[in-house]
């Protein structure tokens, strides 16, 4: 049995072995303390409360059956607001009790203005796709890139011969990273005739975009990127159907919950899609390593009484490979020694793809493991409609 093929059946293993194994109960020692910030009040407490069930799901999973050497793991949620101004003011607190380990903040303005105070440790996994840590820092990014996400889109598009692509984005820092991808997607010789037929940006608290949606409207795209996340997203969507535009709607990723799906059902557009990975799919992964540890994710949440979706979806993996981390470690692990093991990482099998963190792109999975989805409200679920890496299928 080679190396890889170890590594990929001890990941599913990892997992399965705490969701099947006969409760021991962690032992009475110190708990492994992991200090999470999030934005559990304001306008992204959706993102703050979505993804921090993930957290309390493994938790609880990993000390009933005997946490790490007998020592419990607990996850200290912090609110962070969403503001990257209280995110730093937390961070040093955190820095303060020297940590070997943190996770979050959730939003890219926040990890963006925490990623200078960890350049000596310790490590931090970043909840947001939307930053790009220097290769082999402290700092981790959770999910596909940010511009991955655009390029899955216009491979997509380009591919159905939607080439006259619109775009319409907030001016916050996931705005401007979308504007840049953008134009970086569109400009690869793969995407030659796909073209930006206009581009319009708003402010994420404005409550209408009626004039530059009839701007879109005057330009005769055939798809649109609509790229903003929560009540925003709504005003989009308001603003759509307003101007009477009847084309296919490219959503951002972290509207993907059934939540937000049932709030805007009303205004839904006939074609909504998402870039997104199998594990969000009603049908998830082929059989193999990724089904294996998907089929995992979903027992876990079924016993929790959760239907999970995109904020569960994106804590889970790297908050895994924490706990993988210290396992292999030990629960006394150093900030160095967490790093050492997350640098050299490879062939683990999450539920969003099989993991190598070698390249230097700190988040260890690529445009590969990507799927565009669409909402399909006869099965209250979205539904495949490319390959991996955004092929049509």
């Amino acid at each position: 049995m080679n190396r890889a093929r170890v590594f990929r059946i001890g990941a599913w293993a990892t997992a399965t072995a705490l969701l099947l194994a006969g409760s021991a109960g962690a032992a009475d020692t110190a708990a492994i303390d992991i200090p999470a910030l999030y934005p559990m009040t304001g306008p992204a407490a959706f993102i703050g409360q979505g993804q921090t069930k993930t957290l309390d799901i493994i938790e609880r999973m990993v000390n009933s059956h005997g946490g790490i050497q007998g020592h419990p793991i607990h996850f200290s949620v912090q609110d962070d607001t969403g503001n990257p101004a209280t995110a730093v003011q937390l961070v040093n607190g955190v820095l303060a009790r020297k940590p070997a380990l943190f996770l979050g903040p959730a939003l890219t303005a926040e990890c963006a203005a925490v990623v200078p105070l960890v350049k000596s440790g310790p490590v931090d996994y970043c909840m947001s796709p939307g930053i790009t840590p220097p290769p082999g820092s402290y700092v981790y990014s959770a999910g596909m890139a940010g511009p991955d996400l655009i390029k899955l889109y216009i491979r997509y598009f380009h591919r159905k011969g939607w080439n006259r692509i619109a775009l319409i984005t907030s001016t916050d820092a996931t705005g401007q990273l979308v504007d840049r991808s953008y134009d970086e997607a569109l400009a690869l010789p793969e995407n030659a005739g796909a073209m930006s037929v206009d581009r319009e940006h708003f402010n994420a608290t404005d409550l209408s975009v009626v004039g530059q949606m009839a701007k879109i409207k005057a330009a005769n795209p055939q798809v649109l990127i609509a790229w903003t996340a929560g009540a925003g997203f709504g005003t989009l969507l308001h603003g759509i159907q307003e101007t009477g535009l009847d084309l296919p709607v490219g959503g951002g990723g972290a509207n993907m919950t059934y939540s937000q799906m049932e709030q805007f059902k009303d205004v839904l557009p006939k074609a909504l899609l998402f870039p997104s990975v199998s594990s969000l799919t009603a049908s998830g992964a082929n059989p193999g390593p990724i089904r294996d540890a998907q089929l995992v994710y979903r027992k876990a949440f079924k016993a929790a009484g959760i239907r999970p979706d995109f904020q569960n979806n994106i804590a889970w993996d790297p908050a895994m490979i924490v706990v993988d981390a210290y396992r292999a470690v030990g629960p006394q692990a150093t900030a160095e020694q967490l790093q050492a093991h997350i640098q050299n990482l490879h062939s683990w099998a999450g539920i969003n793809g099989i993991y190598d963190f070698r390249d230097g792109q700190q988040r260890g999975i690529t445009l590969g493991v990507g799927v565009v989805v669409r909402w399909d409200a006869a099965v209250n679920d979205f539904v495949a409609v490319s390959k991996l890496g955004g092929y049509p299928l």
